[in-house]
C-alpha cells in the first residue's frame, strides 16, 4: 500500500510540475539526474511515512499491551518499506524524464 500511496502522489506530482521539469530538461538536466531527483524525494517521502507510522504503531495500554521492538525487528520493515517507496518513484521518474522540453513547456 505504501508503494501504491508514493505512486499515486508522484505521478500526481509529475502531472502538476509538467513545465518545471520540462525547464529544467531545457537547461540541461540529464534523463538520469531528472529521474534521481524524482526518486529521493518519493524516498524521502517513504523515510517520513516511517518516521511518523512507526512510533503510531507502538500499542500500549497500560501493562495489558505492551510492545517493545528491537532494532532487529523494525530495521528489515524499515529498509523494506524504504524499498518499495523507491519502486513506487521509478514510473513517475521514467514518466517525467522521458518527456521532451517543447511537450512540457506546452502543457497548461
Amino acid at each position: 500500500m505504501g508503494a501504491l500511496s508514493v505512486l499515486n502522489a508522484l505521478l500526481m506530482a509529475v502531472q502538476e510540475r509538467t513545465r518545471e521539469i520540462g525547464i529544467m530538461t531545457a537547461i540541461g538536466w540529464s534523463r538520469a539526474r531528472t529521474m534521481a531527483s524524482i526518486v529521493f524525494e518519493g524516498v524521502l517521502i517513504g523515510v517520513a511515512g516511517c518516521s511518523v507510522g512507526i512510533p503510531l504503531y507502538l500499542p500500549t495500554i497500560g501493562d495489558i499491551l505492551s510492545f517493545h521492538p528491537s532494532l532487529s525487528m523494525v530495521l528489515p520493515t524499515l529498509l523494506a518499506s524504504i524499498a518499495l517507496c523507491a519502486v513506487g518513484s521509478l514510473y513517475p521518474a521514467w514518466r517525467a524524464a522521458s518527456m521532451s522540453p517543447a511537450d512540457a513547456l506546452r502543457r497548461p
